[in-house]
């Protein structure tokens, strides 16, 4: 309990450092925050990592759920520009790349609210060279790359990345069922067809089994009339 009260005395007495010559509010108000390598570095030392992380956690909600100030900035709540959001999320993965909550809704709200796909992506993507085998994190990336064929965005090297997640053994039919389909929007009928015909042989779902034997046929209908 002492060193947790120091740290936070020390880590107080920073932010005014910090703020004191600043026309931002202080640590203790909503608005603007700034990073500080100085208070992860102290985290980390004295074992508070995950502390910290829950700290920078709510500083991100609040400034996520807060109205900023400045000439030509655009606002919607929830859905206005939030420049420092990526950086804001990044560092809290790197501090804690085991904070799902914390890579989850960062994740979500960069790639489907902010429509910053790739930084929705790259977020992800740090926390899975951590945890390569959390499906949680591979799902929301799958749905990130399906929501971008809508707008007929391919990312070829994301797509086989996630064809090699699902040739794996013991991976979830929803995410073979996704990945499916995206190989099939992008025009990768062969992956497609190999990753239908894993679920026809792996799952026990009826609507997963009788759409992936449709697919495979509709699939290789296309490919015989060009």
């Amino acid at each position: 309990m002492k060193r947790i009260i120091l740290f936070f005395t020390l880590f107080i007495a920073n932010e005014s450092l910090i703020f004191s010559n600043s026309k931002y509010p202080s640590f203790f108000c909503f608005g603007k925050f700034f990073e500080n390598p100085v208070n992860s570095i102290m985290a980390v030392s004295w074992g508070l990592r995950e502390i910290y992380s829950d700290w920078l956690y709510i500083k991100l909600l609040q400034y996520y759920g807060t109205r900023e100030r400045g000439e030509g900035v655009y606002f919607e709540w929830g859905s206005g520009n939030y420049p420092l959001f990526y950086d804001k999320a990044k560092e809290i993965v790197i501090l804690n790349p085991y904070f799902k909550n914390a890579v989850m809704s960062s994740a979500g709200v960069l790639a489907f609210n902010l429509n910053k796909y790739y930084q929705g992506i790259s977020i992800l993507k740090l926390a899975l060279l951590y945890q390569s085998d959390n499906y949680d994190y591979m799902l929301l990336l799958s749905a990130i790359v399906t929501f971008q064929t809508k707008k007929n965005i391919y990312d070829e090297k994301l797509i086989n990345e996630l064809y090699e997640i699902c040739v794996r053994k013991d991976v979830p039919i929803m995410l073979i069922q996704m990945t499916a389909f995206i190989s099939k929007k992008a025009g990768y009928y062969d992956k497609a067809i190999e990753l239908y015909s894993i679920i026809l042989n792996n799952s026990k779902d009826k609507f997963y089994i009788e759409n992936a034997r449709k697919q495979i046929e509709l699939i290789r209908k296309v490919k015989s009339e060009k």
